[in-house]
């Protein structure tokens, strides 16, 4: 709980709370909303009564506390303060990131989670008691996984070479941290040798943090490129779509209950966002959700009405994308692939939603 309030937290704030709800010191009791005038701390004002006795830990207590604060929106995200000088000037919009920032920044955020002892299975631990040599171990582990020799990017001279890689060397490098980051659960100093060591990693929680970090530096880039959050591709480098069309996809698998159709939908998803996805890639996607729609035609008539059913059917079959008949138009670009992708996910998601309707009492 300390190790993860630690890291929560800005400033020190998380390892305080920890301290006044789990030590052998009185606990004040729980937080309060309430501030006095031009009071900014949030977790400054406490109720006097005091925590109830509970069976539970104080430990499981304090988070439920935090999580319910964290919910209701009474505790905002970390931003630096603004101090006199920069608050003369008028907000500047945030510079994107250059083909060597954006190298750089990754060299500092995989610096930072490996102080905190996320790369220790990849790596081997940081203690000098276990006379790991750490870049050499990396190395292995890199080359094994990426199949090809790729040197530990975390030693002296790391962030000049992976800023001279290639752009596919450079994202095979960002796409592989995703499967060995793993988040360790427990912290203990070690006063010999003067640092912290860690145990009980936690691989997906280790993802969970890594794909967060990852994108929010991918999305101050011009790269127009995520890590999936979800699906079958999770942990991919996709092609970015920075508006609800992506919470479209999301749901439009997660609403599916039959496993046939779900596997089609996921794979015109994946094929369609794909970081390399060709123009026989998209058509593939588009066949794909085309034919999930042709399955549930009779469905999707008294969805749209028969009018509009037999428009998108002659859309879909008057181009060259499913049958490839003889006067069927072959002479469009890839926007209208992307048009149509949307188009068709769309309805299935809208076919779903009616689906699961509750049925109208009389």
């Amino acid at each position: 709980m300390r190790l993860l309030f630690a890291e929560a937290f800005a400033g020190g704030v998380g390892t305080a709370l920890v301290n006044e709800a789990c030590s052998l010191l009185p606990y004040r009791g729980r937080w309060s909303t309430r501030r006095s005038e031009g009071d900014l701390d949030t977790w400054g004002a406490t109720e006097t009564d005091g925590l109830r006795p509970h069976p539970r830990p104080r430990s499981e207590q304090l988070l439920e506390e935090v999580l319910r604060r964290v919910r209701a929106a009474e505790v905002p995200m970390f931003t630096p303060r603004d101090y006199w000088s920069r608050r003369q000037r008028p907000p500047a919009s945030r510079p994107t990131l250059s083909h060597n920032d954006l190298r750089n920044g990754f060299v500092q955020l995989l610096h930072d989670l490996d102080g905190k002892g996320y790369l220790d299975l990849v790596a081997g631990s940081r203690c000098c008691d276990a006379q790991v040599d750490r870049a050499a171990e990396g190395t292995r582990e890199l080359t094994a996984l990426l199949g090809r020799q790729v040197e530990w990017p975390l030693e002296e001279g790391g962030g000049r070479a992976v800023a001279e890689l290639n752009d596919d060397e450079f994202f095979d490098l960002v796409e592989g941290f995703f499967d060995v980051v793993a988040r360790p659960r427990k912290g203990w100093w070690h006063e010999y040798c003067g640092e912290f060591d860690y145990g009980q990693h936690d691989r997906r929680a280790g993802q969970r943090v890594y794909l967060w970090r990852a994108n929010e530096l991918l999305g101050r880039s011009d790269v127009g490129l995520r890590l999936s959050m979800w699906g079958p591709d999770r942990g991919l480098l996709v092609h970015a779509v920075n508006d609800d069309r992506g919470e479209l996809e999301r749901r439009s698998l997660a609403n599916i209950s039959d496993g046939a159709e779900e596997a089609r939908v996921a794979h015109a998803i994946v094929v369609h966002r794909g970081r390399i996805a060709t123009r026989a890639d998209k058509r593939d996607a588009v066949r794909a959700l085309a034919d999930v729609l042709e399955s549930r035609r009779e469905e999707l008539r008294a969805t749209l009405g028969s009018p509009d059913e037999n428009a998108l059917f002659q859309i879909i079959n008057g181009f060259d994308i499913r049958h490839m008949r003889r006067g069927q138009q072959g002479d469009y670009g890839d926007e209208f692939l992307d048009y149509l992708y949307w188009t068709l996910l769309s309805t299935v998601e809208l076919m779903d939603r009616v689906r699961s309707r509750p049925f109208a009492s009389d």
